[in-house]
Formats: structure tokens, C-alpha cells, sequence
């Protein structure tokens, strides 16, 4: 469901820009949620099916479309992003991380909790963000030509 909301609403002008930060989100995100699930700071009870990795979850799938979307109008429109990114992390760490402890889709241990969640997307959107001005710069380098 992500995706076909990403399919219609992705600005196709920038797309490999924003495919940029989306994938470096998700890779980010996927690995460190990896590496929490084998700490056993994150546990998944769930998944979708045996075929697929433990931590295919929010932060997986909706986490790099989100905040794909919010840097496609922040980078538009001239927004602050550092305001924008906030807001959503403040969405995705105790909204949809709430939500998942709730229903028992997620399960933390060793001290980990929401906050801590909300820190590390704020962490991950900018440095998803950072990665994607660092290839903009090598793109537009003069020296490329």
C-alpha cells in the first residue's frame, strides 16, 4: 500500500533524488533495526511470512515513504526541514512505535524504548539527508564533466 501511494505522489522530475534518500532511509534503517533485533534491544513477533527477514516492518516499508514524501515538499516548497523531519519522527517513534508495542508487534528490552525510537529516525532522516546533498554536490562537481 505504501509504494502505490509512493507511485502516484512521487514527483517524477526528481525521482532518482528522492529514490536516493528513500533507499539510503531504509538501509539505514533496516540494517540498525538488524542490529537491535540481534542485541534483543527490538523484538519482532511477527512477520508477514517465513519467506521474508524478521525485521520487515514499519521501518522497512512505510518509515522510507513517509519520509520520502516529507523531504519531496520540504525540498519543493522551501520548508524547514529540520522542522518537518521532527514532526514525523515524533509520528513514526511514538505513534506507529506505540501503536506496535501495544498490539504486541513489537517488543523492547535492555532499556529500549519509545524515545529512544524517536531518536534514531531523527537520526536516520538526516543522514538519509546528508548522504543525498553529498551525491547532489558529486552530481553538479564541475569536475565530473
Amino acid at each position: 500500500m505504501p509504494l502505490l501511494i509512493l507511485y502516484f505522489l512521487l514527483d517524477r522530475k526528481r525521482i532518482f533524488e528522492i529514490s536516493f534518500y528513500g533507499f539510503t532511509a531504509h538501509i539505514l534503517w533496516a540494517n540498525l533495526d538488524n542490529i537491535l533485533a540481534s542485541q534483543n534491544y527490538l523484538i519482532h513477533p511477527h512477520s508477514l511470512s517465513y519467506l521474508l527477514p524478521v525485521g520487515f516492518s514499519v521501518t522497512t516499508v512505510i518509515f522510507p515513504v513517509a519520509f520520502m514524501l516529507v523531504y519531496q515538499y520540504c525540498t519543493k516548497h522551501n520548508k524547514n526541514i529540520l522542522i518537518y523531519f521532527i514532526g514525523a519522527s515524533v509520528v513514526f517513534g511514538f505513534g506507529f512505535g506505540g501503536f506496535s508495542v501495544l498490539v504486541g508487534l513489537l517488543e523492547m528490552h535492555k532499556g529500549m524504548n519509545l524515545f529512544y525510537l524517536f531518536l534514531i529516525d531523527i537520526v536516520i532522516a538526516f543522514l538519509a539527508y546528508g548522504f543525498t546533498k553529498l551525491f547532489i554536490m558529486i552530481k553538479h562537481d564541475k569536475r565530473a564533466d
